[in-house]
C-alpha cells in the first residue's frame, strides 16, 4: 500500500531487475494505510484507506477482480495510529471476517461476503484499538 493512493502486488518469485510490472493494481481516492492478505484464501486481501472505507478484494490476479467496499470512519487524526484491518485468525474458506478498531472505542467485525458490520463495545476499553 502507498501514500500515492494505490495498492500494487508483485510476484516476488518472478521479479526481474528494472521491471515494474505488477500483477494487480488498485487505485483509491486517498492514501491507503494498510493491506492484509487472507491467511488461507489465495488472491484475497483487505485494505483500509483515508477515504473512510474498508475494501475487500477477491480474485486479484484474475482478469476481473471483485471489490466489496464497506464504509468505516478511518480518520484517526495525528495522535492515533491509522486503523489497520486484519483477518480474524479463525477465518477459513467457509467463514471469514475482518477485525478493525473504531473511533467509538470498540471493535468492528466485518463479514467478508456481505459487508455486514457488527460492533463490540466494552466499558473496559479506554482507547481506540487502532492495531489489533
Amino acid at each position: 500500500c502507498s501514500l500515492d493512493d494505490t495498492i500494487c502486488c508483485w510476484d516476488a518469485r518472478q521479479l526481474q531487475p528494472f521491471e515494474t510490472d505488477c500483477i494487480a493494481r488498485f487505485e483509491y481516492n486517498r492514501a491507503v494505510t494498510s493491506v492484509a492478505f487472507h491467511p488461507t484464501i489465495r488472491g484475497k486481501l483487505v485494505s483500509t484507506c483515508y477515504d473512510d472505507s474498508v475494501r475487500i478484494h477477491s480474485d486479484i490476479t484474475s482478469g476481473q477482480p471483485q471489490e466489496l467496499r464497506v464504509t468505516h470512519n478511518n480518520q484517526t487524526g495525528r495522535w492515533i495510529t491509522p486503523f489497520r484491518a486484519i483477518w480474524d485468525p479463525k477465518s477459513d474458506f467457509a467463514n471469514s471476517s475482518i477485525v478493525i478498531g473504531d473511533m467509538n472505542r470498540g471493535l468492528d467485525h466485518i463479514d467478508d461476503q456481505t459487508g455486514l458490520v457488527t460492533n463490540s463495545l466494552s466499558p473496559l476499553l479506554t482507547a481506540q484499538p487502532a492495531v489489533n
